[in-house]
């Protein structure tokens, strides 16, 4: 299980990342969460987020 390719990921913005971190933090909390986790859940890369 592998990143998806660039054709496989969808569009992403700055309203759907924090939508992403939004759920992230309720599931883990803030203190709980990392930058990869919300990165993982979103389908891209850290640095994408960036």
């Amino acid at each position: 299980m592998g990143r998806p390719s660039a054709k496989q990921r969808k569009p992403y913005n700055l309203d759907a990342i924090l939508d992403v971190a939004v759920r992230v933090f309720r599931e883990r909390g803030y203190d709980g969460s990392t930058l990869d986790d919300v990165a993982r859940a979103a389908g891209i890369t850290k640095a994408s987020i960036y």
